[in-house]
């Protein structure tokens, strides 16, 4: 089954339940994420890879999963969707798409809100439950998730800024899936996970630690000062700007690509530290615990 086949089949359980219900689309999403999520991923982690998940270690992996699923949805739709795109300005209305770009776009806008929802709902459940303090991240997570909300809900309400969001979706997506699947074996790697094959979680770290440390430099720290430009270009100096999209939110989008690329230095350092030690070691276990960005 191809991309446009998976879509086209998802999207119409999606309009089904939305005609039934009445609800938006970002709470089917959402309702789904949370059904994968305790029907499927719990006990196939617990079955396959023999991970706890009552104890936190084992619910941040089901996290991890999580973002990895949406993580690899994102990046592939949006990338097809780029290369489709007839236009390259980053707030143009939605309307002048057509309506298979339309509709792709638009869901993938309710996809990105139902998965924030879903993962802010457990996180905040994670934090009632083992402390603010179990994960040391775990509040930056939070307050990450509501910033993404409302700027998805501001190109869902404006109906313009799809490119941009596209744009921003992929810098931001693309290293997720090997970012939450080192997580997942950092988590596993836990004391606490006493059953789970340690060797094996330590080779997978190792191999995603290396492929995130050059992909997530390239991206964040080679290519996305480079968006920078181009946001701030389109919508203060070029006169682009489209008429839909007020000059404070393209100022709050802007914030974002910027935000986006500077609160990535950190983590990039640590883990090109964490390649240089793996590269000149072979040990190269790493310190810092991370669920996604």
């Amino acid at each position: 089954m191809n991309l446009n086949a998976l879509f086209n089949l998802s999207f119409a359980a999606c309009e089904h339940f939305t005609t039934t219900t009445g609800a938006p689309a970002y709470i089917f999403w959402c309702t789904m994420l949370i059904i994968f999520r305790l029907l499927f991923l719990a006990p196939f982690f617990s079955i396959i890879f023999k991970i706890d998940v009552t104890k936190y270690s084992g619910e941040s992996c089901l996290g991890s999963a999580i973002g990895f699923t949406h993580g690899l949805v994102a990046t592939l739709v949006g990338i097809q969707l780029l290369s489709t795109s007839p236009t390259s300005n980053l707030s143009e209305v939605l309307s002048v798409f057509d309506a298979s770009w339309q509709l792709k776009a638009t869901t993938l806008v309710s996809f990105s809100t139902g998965y924030m929802i879903e993962d802010f709902f457990f996180m905040t459940v994670d934090g009632f439950i083992w402390g603010w303090n179990a994960e040391p991240m775990l509040q930056s997570f939070i307050l990450h998730h509501v910033a993404c909300l409302i700027y998805l809900s501001s190109v869902a309400v404006v109906g313009a800024g799809h490119v941009g969001f596209l744009i921003l979706v992929v810098m931001g997506e693309v290293t997720n899936s090997f970012q939450n699947s080192r997580s997942i074996s950092i988590q596993a790697l836990m004391k606490e996970q006493t059953d789970t094959n340690k060797g094996f979680f330590l080779g997978i770290k190792k191999i995603m630690t290396c492929i995130l440390a050059v992909l997530f430099f390239f991206v964040r720290m080679v290519c996305g000062p480079f968006v920078i430009l181009f946001f701030s270009n389109h919508f203060f100096i070029s006169g682009e700007r489209s008429e839909a999209v007020p000059l404070w939110i393209a100022g709050v989008w802007t914030f974002i690509a910027i935000a986006i690329v500077h609160g990535s230095i950190p983590f990039s350092m640590t883990l090109l530290g964490e390649l240089k030690e793996i590269l000149g070691t072979g040990m190269g276990m790493g310190k810092e615990k991370e669920k996604k960005n």
